[in-house]
């Protein structure tokens, strides 16, 4: 069992402490105050965002293209990367491959390929260094049209 004057001595030490902590405590709920205003706004701005985004999704459908892009701003695009849709499409035709033959070959989805070939997605990164190579070597002879 502690004595008196261990007793007065911890009570002491507390009082001492609450005394020093109450000007820091005071700072310290205008700063959490602070930072949950901040958290709102950031709140409202993500909800704004997420609501321009469901529009663009929206508007996939009317044009056929993401963000309500025209169809042949994608395609232009596509030709700007140095890949026509036109010339990927005949290409592979002229291969005899189906989409999901040539697919395999290039190392990407079925989907993948239609979207390059109809000019609502343009090929980034690997893809489309492995397409250009592809095209580059050209269709072997022999190789059946369909």
């Amino acid at each position: 069992m502690p004595n008196l004057a261990s007793a007065i001595r911890a009570e002491i030490r507390s009082e001492l402490s609450r005394a020093q902590a109450r000007p820091s405590g005071g700072r310290l709920v205008a700063e959490v105050r602070k930072l949950r205003a901040t958290v709102a706004e950031q709140g409202r701005t993500i909800a704004r965002l997420e609501r321009k985004l469901g529009r663009g999704v929206r508007n996939a459908g009317a044009t056929g293209t993401p963000w309500g892009r025209k169809a042949g701003s994608v395609a232009a695009a596509a030709r700007a990367a140095g890949l026509d849709p036109k010339a990927l499409l005949a290409f592979r035709k002229s291969l005899g491959l189906s989409r999901i033959d040539f697919a395999a070959k290039a190392g990407v989805s079925s989907g993948s390929i239609f979207l390059w070939e109809s000019g609502r997605a343009v090929p980034r990164g690997t893809s489309l260094d492995k397409l250009k190579k592809m095209m580059a070597k050209g269709a072997p002879k022999g190789a059946s049209r369909r």
